[in-house]
C-alpha cells in the first residue's frame, strides 16, 4: 500500500520535527499529517501526552544511557489529533578519529566543547567515549544563565538539547569573557554562530548557508585537519618572532657599531700614523656586501626547523625587543672590541699579540679583519636569535645553515 506527499515542511532545529502531508494512493479524501523528531516534542502534540510522557521519557533516558539516539513518530487521526505511535532507534557514533582529534586539541592548549541538540544523556555518553568529560548543561541551563553564561561555558564540557539561538549565545559569552572561539558546524542551524565566531569553519558537506558563514571550509572528512592547520599556523608563527628577532638584532649591530666608531675610535691617534685616516669607516661596497649577504640568511628562516608552541601563541613585543637588543649589543660589543684590539696591536705587550701572537697590523688588515668579524656575527647571530635556550638545543635547517 502506498501514499502520496501532499506537503512537507522540512526539519526545522527551532520545533526539532519535521512534518508530512500524505494519503493512500486512491483515496485523496482520507489526508493526515504523519511527524517525526525529538520524542519530547513530538511527544508534547500528542493528545493524550501527560498520560504517556512519563514512559516515553523512561524510554529515552535508558536508549540514551547506552548513547543510542531516538525519534519520535505521530500521526494525526479522522479528528485531526496527534497520535504517538512509536520511536524509531539509531546509533550514531563519533568518526574513528574524533577522540585522538580532541586528545592533540588539548594537548595543544585548545580547549573543546560539544555543542548538540541531542538529549543529556547522550551528550553525556558521547562525551565520556571521546574523554571530553561528563559535565554538560541543557538548554534550560543556558536559558536561566544569563550573564553567567560564559563562566558556565568555560567549567562545562558540552551542551546537549540546544537550539540554533544557543549556539550563538554560547559562542557570543565565550568571546565576551575574552576567549578566541572557533566554531565547527554544518547546518543552516549553525550559521550565526560560524558567522559569530572568531574563526568559523564549516566542515565537509556543509549546507550553502554554512560554508557562507564561516571563515574556513573544509573538503575532506573529519577534524584532523584543523590540528594539521593549528600545527602549521604556529610553526610560520615562530619563524615570523625568529625573523623579526634577528632582523631587529642585525640591525642594531650594524647601526650602533659604525655610529660610535665613527664619533669616537680615532685610528690615527691611536696607531700615531698620519697615513691613517682621522675617523674608522668600512667601505660602502663592504656595507653593501653585507646586507646583500644578510637578505639570503633572513629568506633561509622561513625554511627552519621550528618547533610549535604547546599553547595559543600571542605577540609578546617587548620580549621580542628585549631579546633583540641584547643580541644585537653582544654583538656589537664584541666588534667594538675586536677592533680596539686590532688597532693597538702595535704594542708588544697588547692583548691581540697575547692572544693570536700577530703584532703590527696595518690598517687595511685592520679594516678586513672588522669586515670579517662584523659579518660573521651578523650571520651566525640567526643561530641564537632561532631559539629560546641555547644555539645549539635545536638542529636548524640545512637551507639556513648553509645561508648563515
Amino acid at each position: 500500500k502506498g501514499y502520496v506527499a501532499v506537503d512537507y515542511v522540512p526539519f526545522d532545529p527551532s520545533v526539532k520535527r519535521t512534518e508530512s502531508t500524505v494519503h493512500p494512493v486512491g483515496s485523496p479524501n482520507k489526508t493526515f499529517k504523519v511527524t517525526k523528531g525529538a520524542p519530547n516534542v513530538i511527544c508534547d502534540l500528542a493528545h493524550n501526552a501527560e498520560e504517556i510522557r512519563g514512559k516515553v521519557e523512561e524510554l529515552v533516558d535508558n536508549y540514551a544511557g547506552r548513547g543510542i539516539r531516538c525519534l519520535g513518530i505521530a500521526y494525526t487521526d479522522s479528528s485531526n489529533q496527534w497520535n504517538f505511535c512509536g520511536m524509531l532507534t539509531f546509533v550514531d557514533p563519533p568518526r574513528p578519529d574524533t577522540k585522538e582529534v580532541i586528545r592533540k586539541a588539548m594537548e595543544l592548549g585548545v580547549g573543546v566543547k560539544m555543542i548538540t541538540g541531542d538529549h543529556v544523556a547522550i551528550a553525556k555518553e558521547t562525551c565520556r567515549m571521546l574523554d571530553l568529560g561528563t559535565t554538560v548543561l541543557s538548554n534550560k541551563d543556558i536559558e536561566t544563565a544569563g550573564t553567567r553564561l560564559g563562566d558556565l561555558a568555560e567549567g562545562c564540557d558540552g551542551f546537549a538539547g540546544v537550539f540554533p539561538e544557543h549556539k550563538f549565545d554560547i559562542v557570543n559569552a565565550l568571546r565576551g569573557n575574552g576567549w578566541l572561539c572557533g566554531m565547527t558546524g554544518d547546518g543552516v542551524n549553525d550559521a550565526p554562530a560560524l558567522k559569530r565566531a572568531d574563526i568559523g569553519i564549516a566542515v565537509e558537506g556543509a549546507t550553502d548557508a554554512a560554508r557562507a558563514a564561516a571563515d574556513i571550509v573544509l573538503v575532506s572528512p573529519g577534524l584532523s585537519v584543523i590540528i594539521e592547520a593549528i600545527d602549521l599556523a604556529r610553526q610560520i608563527f615562530q619563524r615570523m618572532k625568529n625573523y623579526i628577532t634577528y632582523r631587529i638584532a642585525c640591525t642594531l649591530q650594524l647601526l650602533i657599531f659604525f655610529f660610535l666608531t665613527v664619533l669616537f675610535v680615532a685610528p690615527r691617534q691611536i696607531m700615531d700614523d698620519p697615513s691613517v685616516p682621522q675617523y674608522f669607516a668600512l667601505p660602502v661596497m663592504a656595507m653593501v656586501l653585507i646586507t646583500i649577504l644578510n637578505d639570503g640568511t633572513i629568506i633561509s628562516i622561513a625554511y627552519d626547523h621550528v618547533v610549535p608552541g604547546s599553547y595559543p601563541e600571542k605577540w609578546n613585543l617587548p620580549t621580542v625587543i628585549a631579546v633583540a637588543i641584547c643580541l644585537g649589543a653582544v654583538a656589537c660589543a664584541s666588534s667594538i672590541l675586536m677592533l680596539y684590539l686590532c688597532l693597538f696591536s702595535h704594542e708588544g705587550d697588547s692583548l691581540f699579540n697575547k692572544w693570536f701572537g700577530a703584532h703590527d697590523l696595518t690598517y687595511l688588515q685592520i679594516r678586513c679583519i672588522i669586515y670579517l668579524k662584523v659579518s660573521i656575527s651578523d650571520f651566525l647571530t640567526v643561530f641564537s636569535a632561532r631559539t629560546q635556550g641555547p644555539f645549539f638545543e635545536r638542529r636548524p635547517g640545512g637551507l639556513l645553515f648553509s645561508a648563515a
